[in-house]
């Protein structure tokens, strides 16, 4: 009450309830550990609601993962297809309650975010993250992430041209490896040949 009732006249300039600021401050504060990035992750899950996208962040599915006890530790493809009210890869718009207790910091990044018009990010493993406006940057700034990092990393959309005779469009994809296919791998390469 102490950060929320002076700011309510702020939040009527923004259109947002009570209830949806706090639910968006407690996806920040799990989202991120670096405060100077709340801003900017306001902005792109604002973005993304505003644009009707899914907000697909990953403290949801933990969220979710946890309340059904399934919680080991590691997010899979199959977690991101579980059925729940909090599973933001799934459900359209906001969770339907907040997932953790948002502090001071996240719940005024929601009413004051970043003026930019990015829609993706991603982790790296020191909790900062790299933003991108569009669709076709966000598979680089995967690629940019360490190995370890990359390699537990889902890319939403197409990573290269479709081939000859496929459907084009959407295609989702996990990247193991900087490796493509398209020349031999480093351990491939020092293999010996019979």
């Amino acid at each position: 009450r102490e950060v929320v009732e002076p700011e309510l006249p702020r939040m009527a300039e923004t259109g947002l309830a009570v209830r949806d600021v706090v639910i968006l401050a407690s996806l920040l504060e799990l989202e991120t550990a670096a405060a100077e990035e709340r801003p900017r992750i306001a902005a792109v899950f604002l973005n993304r609601l505003e644009k009707r996208m899914l907000l697909q962040t990953d403290p949801t599915i933990i969220y979710a993962m946890k309340q059904e006890g399934r919680w080991k530790g590691n997010i899979r493809k199959k977690d991101l297809e579980m059925e729940s009210p909090f599973n933001t890869y799934r459900q359209p718009g906001l969770p339907p309650g907040p997932i953790g207790s948002p502090g001071r910091e996240a719940i005024l990044a929601v009413l004051d975010p970043a003026q930019t018009r990015e829609l993706y990010f991603v982790s790296r493993t020191d909790g900062t993250h790299p933003f991108t406006e569009t669709l076709t940057e966000h598979p680089r700034a995967v690629t940019r992430l360490p190995r370890r990092r990359r390699s537990r990393c889902w890319v939403f959309g197409p990573t290269r041209p479709p081939r000859t005779g496929r459907r084009a469009g959407p295609v989702r994809t996990r990247r193991r490896r900087f490796w493509s296919g398209a020349w031999p791998s480093p351990s491939a390469r020092s293999r010996p040949t019979a």
